[in-house]
């Protein structure tokens, strides 16, 4: 029998997760003033401005602190 401690989590994940080479502490700041609107509320990926599904790679914040968001295949190193 499994321990409430050692469970799977088997909840979905809503907060982005830091790319191959961030982590806590080393994300950049990004100026972004060549991004929509959309790409600097975190709401389409900084790299390809796709909005589904939504990005979840954290990539960097802006001066403001808002998130910059890629999709997964775009924090692997493939092409857009």
């Amino acid at each position: 029998m499994t321990s409430p401690d050692t469970a799977p989590d088997s909840s979905p994940h809503t907060e982005p997760h830091p790319g191959p080479e961030t982590g806590p502490g080393t994300v950049p700041t990004i100026d972004g003033s060549d991004l929509t609107d959309t790409q600097r509320a975190g709401n389409a990926c900084a790299v390809c401005g796709k909005t589904w599904p939504r990005p979840t790679v954290l990539i960097g914040r802006l001066p403001d602190g808002r998130q910059l968001l890629i999709c997964p295949e775009h924090a692997t190193g493939s092409p857009p």
